[in-house]
């Protein structure tokens, strides 16, 4: 069932790698497009559910203090909020748990372009490795692909070189951490652009939080731990981009910018309705939506 899910991601880049004439920078770039457009309705689903929380989060601290020692009756008073708000507090994860395998399985086909852009068998694929003098099962498709275009006479009729050029730079190859170069730009503007979409991402969530709910978490240690993960994501992702072909990380790259894109626009439709507390069913307050004028 993966592999076959891979087949058809592999066959959509192929697909934009020959409309682009060859360009496989072009085809990474058009494919985390179409890729973000196809997850664009459960994005918008996410988000909205974020908002909604946030707006009654006031209500369900109100909620904590005044039932601390009666779990039974703070259960059923936050789902009697949730219920009169029409919140779902599963909501924003189910678009997390659809999402993680579509990205692990866009992984597989940028890493394993062989098998999935060009559909060649395990046979040819180790055929490719005698050739090249890769035997070891450590080096990734997407490098020995790179090798394999260097054949020259050598090189298989079943095998058709990949471009990997883009403006300069060699996505089949990887960053060398000892050996400064061009491919530096990648690991450094993955790592950048994590930072600023996890920095969006938290800007966007502070504005919509009141004064007492940013003081209540100025010491929360959760909060302080997210902060301290959007640190040290970016320098991880470094490290990731430094450790793969490049292709890798401009995908990577690419993704951050489409997503920081989407989460301006999208933010900024949710700022169409605004969420309004009202008195809920324990006496506190409850939902309700107004269209901006």
């Amino acid at each position: 069932m993966i592999a076959a899910i891979c087949g058809l991601f592999g066959d959509l880049l192929n697909f934009l790698y020959e409309l682009f004439g060859e360009n496989y920078g072009f085809a990474l770039i058009g494919f985390t497009l179409i890729v973000n457009l196809l997850l664009l309705p459960l994005t918008l689903k996410q988000q909205k559910s974020t908002t909604m929380m946030q707006s009654i989060q006031p209500e369900l601290t109100r909620l904590q203090e005044k039932y601390k020692n009666d779990k039974e009756k703070l259960n059923t008073e936050m789902m009697k909020l949730y219920q009169n708000n029409n919140i779902n507090p599963m909501s924003g994860c189910l678009p997390l748990l659809i999402q993680l395998p579509i990205i692990l399985i866009l992984y597989q086909v940028i890493i394993k372009p062989l098998t999935y852009m060009q559909g060649l068998t395990a046979d040819q694929i180790a055929k490719l490795r005698e050739l090249v003098g890769a035997t070891g099962s450590n080096v990734m498709e997407v490098d020995l692909a790179a090798q394999a275009a260097k054949l020259g006479e050598k090189m298989p009729d079943f095998f058709t070189p990949i471009n990997f050029d883009f403006f300069g730079l060699d996505l089949g190859a990887v960053p060398s951490i000892s050996q400064p170069s061009l491919l530096w730009l990648i690991p450094i503007l993955a790592g950048v652009t994590t930072y600023a979409l996890s920095w969006l991402t938290m800007r966007q969530a502070e504005a919509k939080k009141t004064e007492e709910q940013k003081k209540r978490e100025k010491d929360n240690p959760t909060a302080n731990q997210m902060q301290t993960m959007n640190k040290i994501m970016p320098l991880i992702t470094v490290w990731f981009t430094f450790t793969f072909a490049a292709g890798i990380g401009f995908y990577w790259i690419m993704n951050n910018i489409f997503k920081m894109i989407q989460q301006l626009v999208v933010n900024n439709m949710l700022k169409t309705e605004s969420p309004l507390v009202v008195e809920s069913a324990a006496g506190g307050s409850h939902n309700k939506k107004k269209k901006k004028k």
